[in-house]
């Protein structure tokens, strides 16, 4: 189903054939395409200003994709679970990354966010899930593949965050670096949005807290926001 995305997992399909089933049994009636349509996108009840948070996030993770040279294969701002939306992009990513493929993919996660600074002002919690999914992958760079200043092995560089200073300084370090200097522009991001009928939607103000939490699986973003 297109409406699902490539994304959807075994899982993700047997979770709503089991929400569709229940339904049509508590109603008393046979399955319809209907039940299937609100178990794969149940009805929104966030706020407009919150949906524009969601568009804005998902459209500053597809022009960092674009940028990288990359094609997208789905996006959107349906809220399932945690998560408030998903872009994915087609393709693999490299089965070896170097610290240049590294820097690219932290960069996508954290285009969301910059988005939300760059259109709307402000940055939500939304990015939550990014920014942990940003770390982790800067900690494994540096505390396990060599690909920061040592190459000293850690069993498990994102727990050594919290006793080693000098990964925890490095990994910041790259946060910071990859936020302020190697990014979308504001016009990239407004010409994006130009186009969409999200540029009109909700306040710029109202948009904190917009939703709960994502995941990069292949070229895969997902997130609060994300």
């Amino acid at each position: 189903m297109r409406l699902a995305g490539p994304g959807a997992t075994p899982a993700h399909t047997a979770h709503w054939a089991r929400d569709v089933l229940h339904a049509a049994r508590a109603a008393r009636r046979d399955a319809g395409l209907d039940d299937l349509l609100r178990a794969v996108a149940p009805p929104d009840h966030r706020s407009p200003a919150d949906r524009r948070v969601a568009a804005v996030h998902e459209a500053g993770h597809c022009v960092a994709y674009l940028d990288a040279g990359l094609t997208i294969a789905s996006t959107s701002i349906v809220a399932r679970g945690d998560s408030g939306g998903e872009t994915r992009a087609a393709g693999r990513r490299p089965e070896f990354p170097t610290r240049a493929d590294l820097d690219a993919g932290v960069v996508i996660l954290l285009a969301g966010r910059s988005a939300e600074e760059v259109v709307l002002g402000a940055a939500s919690t939304g990015a939550v899930v990014d920014l942990a999914m940003a770390t982790r992958a800067l900690a494994d760079g540096h505390g396990a593949h060599g690909l920061g200043d040592t190459l000293r092995h850690r069993p498990d560089p994102a727990a050594s965050l919290n006793f080693d200073h000098g990964l925890r300084g490095a990994v910041e370090a790259d946060l910071a670096r990859l936020l302020d200097r190697r990014f979308l522009t504001g016009d990239d991001v407004a010409a994006l949005l130009a186009t969409s009928p999200i540029r009109n939607v909700g306040p710029k103000d109202g948009a904190k807290n917009a939703m709960p939490g994502p995941k990069i699986r292949g070229p895969k973003v997902r997130g609060r926001n994300s």
